[in-house]
């Protein structure tokens, strides 16, 4: 089983996902604890929802592309497909954060360098990771 696998609208993570997370993001984040298990009810394996908890307003506004809608949200997958892809963050307001959510890109879920190199080095399994700019 992966270490990390998103769920419908959510996503389990292991403990090693968990423990690692600890490590960089201590007490930001929930876990809670969730058995997989077959149609038969067989034990496959102990997992947690992820729940990350931290919502912030990262985004270099005037270097974005595709522009904020009419709601202030930026739904860069909705862009035709012309339009290039521009996301730009503001190092400065990430913070130490390694996980996090951007209150104008609903459904996603950023990480920081430190976090997708560590992921590497212990070999976390079931991650993808896209470079994006930082400012």
């Amino acid at each position: 089983m992966p270490d990390y696998c998103q769920v419908g609208m959510g996503q389990i993570c292991s403990a090693k996902f968990r423990d690692l997370l600890e490590r960089l993001d201590p007490g930001i984040h929930q876990f809670v604890p969730v058995e997989i298990v077959t149609k038969k009810k067989d034990h496959i394996a102990d997992m947690f929802w992820f729940i990350p908890c931290n919502r912030l307003d990262t985004l270099v506004l005037d270097q974005i592309s595709p522009l904020l809608d009419e709601m202030g949200y930026f739904y860069f997958q909705l862009r035709p497909e012309n339009q290039p892809l521009r996301i730009v963050f503001d190092r400065e307001k990430i913070g130490q954060s390694h996980i996090w959510c951007e209150r104008r890109c609903d459904g996603w879920i950023w990480t920081s360098n430190t976090f997708k190199d560590m992921v590497a080095s212990e070999e976390l399994q079931g991650l993808d990771f896209t470079e994006h700019h930082l400012h």
